[in-house]
C-alpha cells in the first residue's frame, strides 16, 4: 500500500502514460497517413500500367485497319510486350513417380 501511495510510483506512472499516450496517437496517424499515400501511389502505378497497355493495343489496332500488319502479327506483338517473351523449358521424367514428383512441386 505505501508504494501505491508515493509520490515516486504516482509520478512514474504518470510519466509512462504521458509518454505512451501521444507516441501511440502519432503512430495512429502515421499508419493512416501513411496507407493513403501507399494506396494513391499503387493505384497510380495501375493507372499508368493500363494506360500504357491500351496505347499499345489502340496502335496495334490502328496498324491493323491501315494494312501495316496482319492482325495475328499485331496480336503476337502485343502478347509479347505485354507479357513478355514465352519461357520455355523441358523437363524429362524416367517414371511415373518423379513426375507426379515434378507436377505435385511446381503446380
Amino acid at each position: 500500500m505505501k508504494l501505491i501511495n508515493s509520490l515516486k510510483f504516482r509520478f512514474s506512472v504518470f510519466t509512462i502514460i504521458a509518454v505512451i499516450t501521444p507516441l501511440i496517437i502519432f503512430g495512429f496517424f502515421s499508419f493512416a497517413l501513411m496507407k493513403d499515400i501507399m494506396i494513391e501511389l499503387s493505384l497510380g502505378q495501375v493507372k499508368d500500367t493500363l494506360e500504357g497497355g491500351y496505347s499499345l493495343i489502340k496502335e496495334q489496332h490502328i496498324q491493323v485497319e491501315a494494312g501495316e500488319k496482319t492482325y495475328s502479327e499485331a496480336v503476337s506483338l502485343v502478347n509479347r510486350n505485354l507479357s513478355g517473351p514465352l519461357k520455355e523449358f523441358r523437363f524429362q521424367a524416367k517414371d511415373n513417380k518423379e513426375l507426379s514428383a515434378f507436377l505435385i512441386t511446381w503446380v
